[in-house]
């Protein structure tokens, strides 16, 4: 992963950074590169893009229909935009999540996190940020096998991957290594926020117990 000024960044390069870190499903291969970028710095507050050495060359994610992409992104309204809780940082999985047997089972995969939804295909080797691989992986859930003949019950749950998905390729593990200590500042502030709502919170039910 490279970082590259926006200005001094090709179109297939600002094509694959708006189409698979930014997800926005509605830029076009024939973009202009001006255009690119203008669109881009709605979405985005640095100087610089990032690259990936494994993007392809023309730049394209593919049709918009296989994109994952981010469901809430940070508006021009919003000018001072954490790029840490949208994800544009984190080092890239590719993955390919399985369609399953059950109705829907072919349906884009949703992940939430933080108050930002994002969507992963089915049945596509596809790029994804590593905090969305981290909710896929721990995305588990108890299933029952059925009646048990021989001891007359219903068997025991079990606990088993809400998605099936295979790992095409992982970060290194220094970039691992990396983000977790570019991330440790951002979920501080954010446990901090949490423990100030929580005594709040409190402060005010606290006042209303003795008013």
């Amino acid at each position: 992963m490279a970082q590259v000024p926006i200005e001094k960044a090709s179109q297939p390069q600002l094509l694959w950074f708006a189409q698979v870190r930014l997800g926005m499903k509605r830029i076009q291969a024939n973009t202009g590169h001006d255009k690119l970028i203008a669109k881009i710095r709605e979405a985005w507050t640095e100087d610089f893009i990032e690259t990936d050495d494994d993007m392809p060359a023309d730049g394209k994610a593919g049709p918009e229909k296989n994109r994952g992409h981010y469901g809430a992104h940070p508006t021009p309204s919003r000018p001072k935009v954490d790029p840490l809780r949208f994800g544009v940082l984190d080092p890239l999985v590719n993955i390919r999540v399985h369609a399953d047997r059950h109705k829907g089972g072919d349906r884009p995969v949703p992940c939430h996190l933080n108050g930002v939804e994002y969507w992963i295909p089915r049945n596509r080797d596809v790029p994804i940020p590593y905090r969305y691989y981290l909710v896929l992986k721990e995305a588990v859930g108890d299933i029952h096998d059925g009646w048990d003949d021989k001891a007359q019950r219903n068997s025991d749950s079990r606990e088993t991957q809400s998605y099936t998905f295979t790992v095409n390729k992982m970060p290194s593990q220094a970039e691992i290594d990396a983000w977790h200590k570019m991330m440790e500042p951002y979920l501080d502030k954010q446990r901090r926020q949490k423990m100030a709502r929580i005594r709040a919170t409190r402060r005010l039910r606290d006042e209303d117990a003795h008013a």
